[in-house]
This record gives C-alpha cells, sequence and structure tokens, in this order.
C-alpha cells in the first residue's frame, strides 16, 4: 500500500479524474435533453411551465448540485485513496462531502420520476390512469423521502456520519442501501408498466403501438441500472468509502442522465418532424398523432404518406375564407398537399366539404377534423380526442379513430 498522504489537498488520482470527465458529460447529456424539449414545447407554442416541464428543470438543478458533489469527491476528498492513506482531517472531510451526497442524490431521479408520472397523466386522462398515476407520484415521493432520511438517520449522533470517532453507532449500510434500491426498483418498474394498457388499447396500428411502446419503455435502462447497483451493494466496504468500486460510482453517475433523456424524449416529436422535414426540403408539419398548426404550411411527405396508408381514398382539404371564391368541383377534390390559406381540414371518404365563410364546420356523421389555432390533444377510453379552438370557435368535439 502507498505512503500516507501529506498534502492538505489529496493529489487528484486516475479514478477521480475518470469521475469528473464522466460527471461532465453526464450533465451535458440531461442539459442537452432539457434543451431540446424546450425547443420542442416553442415549435408547438406551447407553455414551458406545465408541471412535468418544471418537474424537469428541478430535476436538472438536483443532478447538477449532484455533479457538483462528484467533483468534490475527487478534487478535495480524496477519491481513489484508501482510506488508511489519508489523513484524520482528509477522512472527516471525505465523509462530510458523502453524507451531503446522501441527502441530494435521489432528487434528480426523485424528481425524473414524477415528470413522467405527471406527463402520463395528460396523455391519458381516464379516470383510473390518472388515480394509478397519483399512486406511482406518492410512492416515487415516499421513496425520496426514505431515502434522505436514512441518510440523516443511519447514524446517530448525527456527528457519526463523518466523524468515525464520535460516540455512538451506524446502522446497517448495506442493509439500508439494499431497500432504497429495493424500492427504487419498484417504482420504475410500475412507471414502465403504467401506460401499457392505454396504449395496448388504443386504436392504432401496430406499427404506431410498437414505435410508442419503445418510447415508453426506455426507463427500463435505468431499471437494469438499478438492479445492478443493488447486487454490487454488498461488495462496498463501507470503512473504505473513499475507494469504492468505479462500477457503482460510473452507474449512479449515469443513472440521472439516461432518465432525463427517457423524460424527454417522448416530446421531441416536433424537432423530429422539423429535422426531417428539413431533410426532404419541405416545411415541416403535425401529423394525426400530434396536430398544433403554425399557420399556413404543407404537409411533410412523412405526414402524408402516413395519412395515404390510413385513408387511400381520402381527401385533404386546405382552405380559408379568402380562397372560397374557388369552385365547388375543385373544392370537393383539391391536390394532396396543396396550400391555399390558413385553415386546415382532414376528412374521410365522402365527407361533406365545409363553409369556411359560414363557420359551419361541423361533421356529426363525418371523420373530419378542423385545424385552425388550436388543437389541445388527450387520449380517453374511446379513442383520441381532439379539443380545437378557432376562429370562429368551434363548440364540436371530434373523435378519429387513428
Amino acid at each position: 500500500m502507498s505512503s500516507r498522504v501529506e498534502a492538505e489537498f489529496p493529489p487528484l488520482s486516475f479514478f477521480g479524474a475518470s469521475v469528473i470527465a464522466t460527471t461532465v458529460v453526464s450533465f451535458a447529456l440531461s442539459s442537452f435533453a432539457v434543451s431540446l424539449r424546450i425547443w420542442a414545447r416553442r415549435l408547438r407554442k406551447a407553455s414551458i411551465l406545465v408541471s412535468e416541464d418544471i418537474l424537469c428543470y428541478l430535476a436538472l438543478l438536483c443532478q447538477l448540485a449532484v455533479s457538483v458533489n462528484y467533483i468534490c469527491l475527487a478534487v478535495i476528498g480524496g477519491f481513489g485513496y484508501h482510506i488508511a492513506q489519508l489523513q484524520p482531517l482528509q477522512v472527516r472531510r471525505l465523509y462530510k462531502i458523502i453524507f451531503v451526497f446522501n441527502l441530494i442524490w435521489p432528487l434528480p431521479m426523485g424528481f425524473i420520476k414524477l415528470s413522467i408520472a405527471r406527463l402520463f397523466q395528460h396523455i391519458f386522462i381516464t379516470r383510473k390512469f390518472q388515480i394509478a398515476g397519483y399512486i406511482v407520484i406518492g410512492l416515487s415521493t415516499c421513496w425520496i423521502i426514505q431515502t434522505v432520511l436514512i441518510g440523516i438517520l443511519i447514524c446517530q449522533p448525527v456527528e457519526r456520519n463523518w466523524n468515525p470517532e464520535a460516540p455512538g453507532s451506524c446502522g446497517d449500510h448495506h442493509a439500508a442501501l439494499a431497500s432504497v434500491a429495493g424500492v427504487n426498483v419498484l417504482t420504475d418498474l410500475m412507471l414502465l408498466l403504467l401506460p401499457i394498457k392505454p396504449l395496448m388499447t388504443l386504436q392504432i396500428t401496430r406499427r404506431q403501438k410498437i414505435t410508442l411502446a419503445t418510447i415508453f419503455s426506455g426507463g427500463f435502462i435505468t431499471v437494469i441500472i438499478t438492479i445492478v447497483r443493488l447486487c454490487l451493494v454488498y461488495t462496498i466496504n463501507f470503512a473504505d468509502m473513499s475507494y469504492v468500486p468505479q462500477r457503482t460510482i460510473y452507474m449512479a453517475i449515469w443513472q440521472p442522465a439516461i432518465g432525463m433523456m427517457v423524460a424527454c424524449g417522448p416530446l421531441l416529436k416536433p424537432i423530429m418532424d422539423r429535422v426531417g422535414s428539413t431533410l426532404n426540403g419541405q416545411l415541416s408539419a403535425s401529423s394525426l398523432s400530434s396536430m398544433q398548426p403554425q399557420g399556413s404550411r404543407q404537409f411533410s411527405i412523412f405526414a402524408a404518406k402516413r395519412f395515404r396508408r390510413r385513408w387511400p381514398d381520402a381527401s385533404l382539404l386546405v382552405s380559408s375564407s379568402s380562397d372560397h371564391t374557388a369552385d365547388s368541383e375543385q373544392q370537393s377534390r383539391p391536390e394532396f398537399g396543396n396550400k391555399y390559406g390558413n385553415h386546415q381540414c382532414i376528412c374521410s371518404p365522402g365527407a361533406a366539404i365545409p363553409d369556411f365563410n359560414s363557420g359551419i364546420v361541423g361533421f356529426p356523421n363525418e371523420e373530419c377534423i378542423m385545424v385552425t389555432s388550436q388543437v389541445t390533444v388527450a387520449i380517453s377510453e374511446q379513442g383520441v380526442d381532439y379539443r380545437l379552438e378557432s376562429h370562429p370557435p368551434i363548440s364540436e368535439k371530434w373523435k378519429l379513430d387513428v
């Protein structure tokens, strides 16, 4: 074993340097995911301060605090050295940093879980799903509280957390970490299973179901990491915390970044649409799964193909009051994807053509959607429910089998 470190602050070890590099990359990826989330909201002209977004921002701030803690462990805490190589002052400094870490490390993952649960509640609006979502939110909140309390109360008095020579005793650290990891796995699995039934009952194509399931199941990565960490708990020597197994530290660093990408991934479709339309030389437009008009635009080639596959004989009518002088024959079968004005209407075969001048746009017996200033999409037990706001106002609701 090497000799005792004589400097006030231990020199940076190779393990400490790798922890710093991994921490910086992990936080950068999380920041990038949140930036894309905000951009996607802006593209939809939607608020960036809804509950799930605020929880995501809180998770990022907490991850910043945890990242600073990792860097402190590496720079001034003696990470990579054995406890026997450190001076008593350095040991107390190390354990003080670890004590703070135990209080803040569950916050990023906890807020990410809450953000995902709130996102699901806004997508699936049935009463049963809302109740299930609140159960997951309650259990995730309990997990955060459990983890913080264990970090505070595992040693009595509290000073013994950072001063091994203080009178008192500590509980079983291995059992405490195992219980935290077990509840963590439980809440992750509940989040993964939460949207499965609503997705399977949606009246959409199998390809669309697989795509949505893949997006929502990205959290399996965090579950696998948590399970592996649970298996590695008993390899940790709590008497030599400055020399923790490297795999455990790296997985703990990456877990919030992966969770953040999972939380932001389902909201990035507007960016994907824009990138796709740019690559194809066309302006982006929303598809049926996320219709959010932004003035007069052409449909992207991807949206056009999806619409044609769903309704091969259907027509896409794009018109406005200023273009209503066109003859009836031209209106009844406009060229697919042409741009005439600010109002967009998608109709199934045989649907009546709306009279934009009179403001009569209801289709009580047909499958049509009028797209104007704002479309709010929610999923109910009966299908996809589009609540429309337009000028002139539309008071009807249309349900579309997509």
